[in-house]
């Protein structure tokens, strides 16, 4: 049986005015190499970038190479400096997000998008859902949605558009309601935040347990995961408690949300190309490295090799659907968020321990659904959440976390605790505590 290939391939292809049959790896990049000539011109309305590129030549840049001469700019520019960077008046702004630093200082950073950026990301989006959604299909959004520009409310007009009906759910708080809404409004598709979604799953499982036979048993035709790293400890869960297509969405504030979406293939991001351009910062031997990305065709706050804090990898083989442009492998996680070796004064990511390290342990315990990590020193403590009466394996994952801490010189200690809530204002990323 042939994969149908990602549909995001048409859309490129229509983005750089070729045929799908004509599109290619080569032609896609001489494309870009184009846009960011053009991108070069336009930022010089920004007087950030009029003084970080004062005496380049849109028109040097030639080849990869020539682009990867220019200047790196990383969360530090953006902080404090959101008028600077803005190549339009503040009046022309549509939509405003300021957003925490990884960093230790505490700062945030403001990012600014027009109607036409939002726009982008919104068509992008539409085309990826096509992926798995139909005319007709039912789906509960389960993130943020009660305002103009959230993941919610784009998600909703892109559904919209392909005529299938939506749910702002919202991010989920209480889990018994969460799932007496999935009971009610039986949705082909649900996109959630991973961890909430993997507590919801257990909370299913157990429902179904102890209610007549099949009665409680919640099927999900896919669920779309974003707003966090994906560990596959979670969609192994949802495929086995739900019966989903588990896809995974990769995106970030500095995208307009939309950065690129996994086909039927489970072989890494299709991404926006025709918006973006990524690269990988100083990889090693297996391609794996900082990500950068370049935003080609954002008006109010365009980013030039913006580094991102993400390690991943880029691979240019033709993916199994049939689509022979680069894809995103990863991401493993940010920088910020590892924990580096003792004896290591600055983290170096290839000898790290990343929380998605952590997560893919934690998760494959099936009572766990949440948990909080903190480090002390040569110590990482971690606290496994689980619901009332339904007791993880604390021993098992505590064996299994030494297994790849012990070679960073890190102890670790789990203890576990109930809850049957999320706090209503919850942060989806899952973050290291240093102590």
């Amino acid at each position: 049986m042939s994969m149908e290939r990602s549909p995001i391939d048409s859309k490129i292809a229509q983005d750089i005015g070729i045929d799908l049959k004509s599109l290619s790896a080569q032609k896609l990049e001489e494309w870009q190499l184009a846009e960011i000539r053009k991108l070069l011109a336009y930022v010089g309305r920004s007087r950030f970038y009029r003084e970080r590129l004062a005496g380049i030549d849109p028109d040097s840049i030639r080849t990869v190479d020539d682009f990867r001469k220019l200047p790196l700019t990383s969360e530090s520019d953006l902080a404090g400096h959101e008028n600077s960077l803005l190549c339009i008046s503040p009046g022309e702004v549509t939509r405003m997000v300021t957003v925490p630093t990884t960093g230790t200082t505490g700062g945030s950073k403001r990012l600014a998008f027009t109607g036409s950026d939002l726009m982008r990301s919104l068509k992008f989006i539409t085309v990826a859902y096509t992926t798995f959604m139909h005319e007709g299909d039912r789906m509960i959004v389960m993130m943020s949605g009660g305002t103009q520009g959230s993941i919610g409310d784009v998600v909703k007009h892109s559904m919209d558009q392909l005529g299938a009906e939506t749910c702002i759910y919202g991010p989920v708080s209480d889990i018994r309601d969460a799932y007496e809404k999935v009971r009610e409004w039986k949705p082909d598709v649900i996109t959630g935040i991973p961890v909430q979604m993997a507590a919801l799953a257990r909370y299913c499982e157990l429902q179904a347990r102890e209610t007549a036979e099949g009665d409680g048993l919640v099927q999900i035709r896919e669920v779309l995961l974003s707003a966090d790293d994906v560990p596959d400890a979670i969609c192994d869960r949802l495929r086995r408690v739900w019966g989903s297509r588990v896809f995974r969405h990769f995106g970030m504030t500095e995208l307009c949300i939309a950065g690129g979406c996994e086909c039927c293939a489970d072989m890494g991001y299709h991404l926006r190309h025709s918006d973006h351009y990524f690269e990988v910062i100083d990889p090693d031997e297996d391609g794996y490295g900082e990500l950068a990305v370049t935003t080609f065709h954002h008006q109010a706050m365009p980013l030039l090799r913006y580094r991102t804090g993400d390690i991943g990898r880029i691979d240019r083989s033709v993916c199994a659907c049939g689509s022979p442009l680069p894809r995103l492998i990863g991401p493993r996680g940010r920088i910020s968020n590892s924990i580096p070796p003792v004896g290591e004064d600055e983290p170096r990511w290839s000898s790290s321990v990343f929380i998605r390290d952590l997560e893919e342990i934690i998760f494959r315990e099936p009572a766990v659904i949440d948990f909080e990590c903190e480090r002390h020193d040569r110590e990482i403590s971690i606290c496994l959440k689980h619901f009332p009466g339904d007791m993880p394996d604390t021993a098992s994952v505590s064996s299994k976390l030494r297994g790849i801490l012990d070679k960073a010189g890190i102890s670790v200690k789990v203890t576990e605790s109930e809850m049957d809530c999320f706090e209503k204002v919850y942060n989806s990323k899952k973050k290291i505590v240093f102590r």
